[in-house]
């Protein structure tokens, strides 16, 4: 066997070695398509991190945010409508909505009268959150990463906030094809 050319043989293990050196190096091997994901971009993938994102700049709580969330997809509903999905999540405090008021997160758009209903919607505080909140879970932008638009990366936020943050440069480096 020449010294310039070291030959190399597989074994019913996997692993390969050397001739020459006697170094044994494990060989993987990279799953077949099929059972990859299809889809290009996993909208699912960071939703913990945006909702990090979204109760650190809104000082608002999940459930109020998931709260959020599905009243954004109705646009105009009813008191019945809120607290329907209000028991839904786990929440049974009477005054939600009228906290949810008073901290401007939702307004009335049509005082009840007689047997019409009263229509409450979101403002536009309430529509922005939400809007940003699904185009960065869709990677169609890009999570702040700079202090002025993003409250995690104060001085006093706690240590696991650094881990959201290199995830969040992840995310971002990562987002989706237009």
């Amino acid at each position: 066997m020449s010294s310039k050319a070291a030959k190399s043989r597989v074994y019913e293990n996997k692993d390969v070695c050397t001739e020459k050196e006697n170094v044994y190096k494990r060989v993987t091997k990279k799953p077949n398509a099929r059972y990859r994901s299809r889809i290009d971009y996993d909208f699912l993938m960071y939703i913990r991190v945006v909702f990090k994102w979204a109760v650190d700049n809104s000082g608002l709580t999940r459930p109020n945010i998931e709260l959020l969330l599905y009243l954004y997809g109705l646009g105009a509903f009813s008191k019945k409508q809120f607290h329907d999905f209000h028991k839904l999540i786990g929440m049974y405090q009477d005054k939600k909505l009228q906290d949810l008021i008073d901290q401007g997160w939702i307004k009335i758009y049509r005082v009840k009268k007689g047997r019409e209903h009263g229509l409450y919607v979101l403002t536009q505080k309430g529509k922005r959150l939400c809007n940003s909140m699904h185009k960065y879970s869709a990677g169609l932008e890009e999570i702040p990463t700079i202090v002025q638009r993003n409250k995690m990366l104060r001085d006093d936020a706690p240590r696991v906030n650094t881990y959201y943050m290199d995830i969040i440069k992840r995310m971002n480096k990562n987002k989706a094809t237009e």
